[in-house]
């Protein structure tokens, strides 16, 4: 059961020796990258607490540790319960100091911590090392732990030997009466307890090996470093019994057709890394369509007269980046976007008060809808200042501002016409007899409005093309 302390519990701390240099490497490196640095900071001022007797400290009470430390009741509670979990603290409740259980007293029994040999041969805390540092810290770590050897061929051991220098013992019951003062008490040493996880009953290791053994493996190679590292790697990875099997058969070295033990923590990390990769693709692209739809819901409310594609095209032009947009308009029009022109973009957005959404529906409109082959400085800018003084900073003023001089110029070409057919009617001219023929439209004539009607049309296909195509590119970028 895990207890949870309280700011005004007692509690007292003992420990076995105080540490050496290469123990506080050890939980530097190989512990802190598991338990985090609050659980080592716990670790450490507990230690370090003032000593009321050779292994005991002083009675202390909770609230004193969390000024200490600086961290409050759940850091500091899951602080120790990491400690607690890693083997190196050991937790008592003093069931005589109080009646009620929640106010008893605790006592911390510190552990020492594992050497580094007595870690890397624990394939739980190795395989979690492995699983917190990755493979290239991991290795680095070995080689600077390594101690180098000797050239025995250069360097041959000139040592005095024991009894060189000092006189064995002179009787056995001498030795024998320090045994029997020493009796079977508990010393304080530097070497710390072997650290042993709970045993694992959601790994059946039996099915496991009836399925390894299925694969042709060398039994010899069914040792117990194996097992450990397999029921380590199950704990941190949460593997089932067939997929240890699948796992197994990647370490199987190819040239020797044994089973390379050591390999099986970055198989089993690079195995974890790329599942997750791969979960969160669907997750990420449900949350970008919901965020995309909410978007495009509230869009659709504040301005009910757009259609979707003009909602569509303002949440394209809120989410892509100007030069980024320049380049795919460019790309869909089955050109390429010139250094000139991501310029002009650039600086426009610098130097205008219009916003990136604006811009982009800018674009789009010369682009597209007036269809020019290149964005050009001058109708650029020249766009760009008209809509700045008219104070237009939004993507749905922007398109009615685009409806509107789209409006004014189909009134304008209507009037020109007019006043052209009004003067073309008052002029006075004879009248003379002509054939039949004279007034039927002539071939280029008919061609000319054939073509007109042509281009017209196209150019509606065409934008309505890149329309869908604008559409296509953005769902495309965010499934990427």
């Amino acid at each position: 059961m895990a207890w949870t302390i309280s700011p005004l519990q007692p509690f007292k701390v003992r420990h076995q020796s105080v540490l050496s240099a290469l123990q506080l490497q050890s939980l530097i490196q190989l512990y802190q990258p598991i338990i985090g640095k609050e659980a080592l900071a716990l670790y450490l001022t507990l230690y370090n607490l003032p000593l009321e007797e050779v292994q005991w400290s002083q009675t202390r009470i909770h609230s004193e540790l969390f000024t200490i430390l600086n961290m409050g009741v759940p850091q500091t509670n899951e602080a120790r319960m990491k400690l607690e979990a890693i083997g190196l603290m050991r937790t008592y409740r003093d069931s005589s100091s109080q009646a009620d259980i929640n106010n008893q007293s605790f006592l911390y029994d510190l552990q020492l911590p594992l050497d580094f040999k007595q870690f890397m041969d624990n394939s739980l805390l190795s395989t979690l090392l492995f699983e917190r540092i990755g493979d290239q810290s991991f290795n680095q770590l070995l080689r600077s732990w390594r101690i180098d050897r000797l050239d025995t061929k250069r360097y041959v051991e000139i040592t005095t030997n024991f009894d060189q220098v000092f006189q064995p013992l002179s009787s056995q019951a001498t030795y024998n009466a320090i045994q029997e003062e020493m009796g079977y008490e508990a010393f304080r040493h530097q070497k710390a307890e072997t650290f042993q996880a709970q045993v694992i009953e959601t790994f059946d290791y039996s099915v496991f090996l009836k399925h390894l053994m299925n694969e042709a493996i060398d039994h010899t190679d069914l040792t117990q470093a194996l097992k450990e590292e397999v029921l380590a790697i199950h704990t941190i990875y949460g593997l089932n019994e067939w997929e240890m099997v699948d796992l197994v058969r990647l370490a199987i070295n190819q040239t020797t057709g044994h089973i390379e033990t050591f390999q099986l923590k970055e198989i089993a990390s690079k195995r974890a890394f790329h599942q997750e990769q791969k979960d969160q693709r669907p997750q990420s692209a449900q949350k970008n369509n919901e965020e995309e739809n909410q978007r495009k819901q509230a869009l659709a409310s504040e301005y009910p007269d757009l259609t979707s594609e003009e909602i569509h095209l303002i949440y394209v032009s809120e989410q892509i980046p100007c030069d980024v947009f320049v380049k795919r308009i460019k790309q869909l029009k089955n050109g390429f976007a010139t250094d000139q022109e991501l310029f002009y973009v650039k600086d426009l957005l610098e130097k205008s008060q219009l916003n990136q959404t604006v811009i982009n529906i800018l674009v789009y409109y010369l682009l597209v809808i007036q269809n020019q082959t290149n964005v050009f400085k001058g109708a650029l800018e020249r766009t760009a200042s008209e809509w700045q003084q008219k104070g237009i900073d939004t993507g749905a003023e922007a398109l009615e501002e685009i409806k509107a001089q789209q409006q004014l110029a189909k009134i304008q070409k209507e009037k020109k016409q007019t006043q052209f057919n009004q003067g073309y009617n008052k002029r006075t001219r004879k009248e003379a007899d002509v054939p039949t023929w004279m007034n039927q439209p002539s071939a280029s004539s008919s061609t000319d409005k054939t073509e007109e009607n042509v281009s017209k049309q196209q150019l509606e296909d065409e934008a309505a093309r890149l329309q869908a195509q604008l559409q296509a590119m953005f769902n495309n970028q965010k499934e990427g």
